[in-house]
């Protein structure tokens, strides 16, 4: 599916999850073409949908928990008598929603998390809130359950960064923008090297962002790397107000828009995002500046 043109940004969403809702998590996305580029910034390359697809593990859900029908319109209750196949009535959301979905950990409607200490291992209280102090800056501890330093998706099995919010900003800090680079070149363009702004100048593109966390060990490990698109779309809670994601696991992710690794194979200079702000997947010239949130697929 093309992207739209000429449409303000906020109804592109809409659109987005009328065409795409039922195919987005197991393939839909904006181009249709056979070669799109999937890879990560280690290099490891393919190609297609297929290469996609093979790529993403299973997903959550949508988050989507309100009912539509023509007259009314969407964002309804549901009562029962809308048309038949409504998404809040189908999957993981709809078995939470009646208390019939084991979880190993907790989440929003469909989603399933687990909090990860610096160590990597879960932690002992699961079931605290992330607490800041008066300035909104984190303040909690591991110890008390209170701040975590990754997530752990039990359906995907995917880990990811955990941003942080500290005075002073540190490595993670959620405010900390790149611009998309990847020097082995695949698909014709290197992006952008250091164009965004970060805590060390010089060091401001996906690529070394991922050297960077890699090189802290994050959570006792180094092989994070760029999600791709799909990948990341796994994390969009569409039934919430922005940000769309679960904020109570990902409490310093922003309502801005988030690099993958992915390519758009249509243009060399793109790359494909996700915002935050909609729950939309879309693509960007590489010299943009956008956020980051890793991701790391071992066990």
């Amino acid at each position: 599916m093309k992207k739209i043109p000429d449409l303000p940004l906020a109804l592109h969403r809409p659109i987005l999850i009328a065409v795409c809702l039922a195919g987005l998590l197991s393939g839909c996305n904006s181009s249709s073409t056979s070669d799109t580029p999937v890879y990560s910034n280690n290099g490891a390359a393919g190609t297609g949908l297929a290469a996609m697809n093979a790529a993403t593990p299973p997903v959550n859900d949508t988050g989507v928990t309100y009912c539509g029908d023509g007259a009314g319109g969407n964002n309804l209750p549901c009562k029962g008598d809308e048309p038949a196949l409504q998404d809040a009535k189908l999957g993981r959301d709809a078995a939470a929603a009646v208390g019939v979905l084991a979880k190993a950990g907790s989440g929003a409607y469909g989603f399933d998390f687990t909090k990860l200490g610096a160590d990597g291992q879960p932690l002992t209280i699961q079931n605290q809130a992330w607490t800041t102090d008066g300035s909104g800056l984190d303040n909690g501890t591991e110890a008390a359950g209170t701040i975590w330093s990754c997530v752990k998706d039990n359906v995907s099995g995917l880990t990811w960064e955990v941003k942080t919010h500290r005075s002073p900003a540190n490595l993670q800090d959620r405010s900390w923008t790149y611009s998309w680079f990847n020097s082995a070149n695949i698909g014709g363009n290197k992006g952008t090297e250091a164009g965004g702004a970060c805590f060390q100048a010089g060091r401001c593109d996906t690529e070394k962002y991922v050297q960077d966390i890699n090189a802290q060990g994050l959570c006792g490990h180094a092989d994070w790397r760029l999600p791709n698109q799909q990948e990341l779309v796994g994390l969009t809670l569409l039934g919430s107000t922005t940000p769309t994601i679960d904020s109570a696991s990902f409490p310093n992710t922003l309502s801005l828009n988030y690099w993958s690794g992915s390519g758009y194979a249509g243009q060399a200079d793109l790359a494909r995002y996700v915002s935050f702000v909609y729950g939309l997947a879309s693509y960007g010239y590489r010299n943009n500046n956008y956020a980051v949130l890793l991701v790391r697929s071992a066990p």
